[in-house]
């Protein structure tokens, strides 16, 4: 659970998207009190529609299983998506995994 934390911390720091989706602040919110479901709800939403921070952050909550079943597939599923956008994070957890 602090791994996602301080994760997604380091992700917000590290990358700026071109624009910000509802979501991902609500999302990061959320994991930052523990929420851990209700985080997952909201990177979903992020991440549908293309938010790379909240995709990456979603593929660290299906790997690692936080706030759901893991599911690597799902993971790296997001992860991907993340590392085609360049996300930084998303592109070395890929290449430990």
């Amino acid at each position: 659970m602090l791994k996602l934390v301080i994760t997604i911390l380091i992700a917000a720091g590290v990358y700026v998207p071109r624009m910000v989706h509802a979501g991902y602040d609500e999302g990061y919110q959320a994991a930052s009190k523990g929420l851990y479901k209700a985080a997952l709800t909201e990177f979903q939403k992020a991440a549908e529609k293309g938010d790379a921070r909240a995709q990456y952050s979603l593929g660290v909550m299906y790997l690692d299983g936080i706030g759901t079943q893991k599911d690597k597939k799902e993971a790296m599923r997001w992860l991907r998506k993340a590392a085609n956008q360049k996300h930084p994070l998303a592109l070395e957890t890929l290449k430990s995994n």
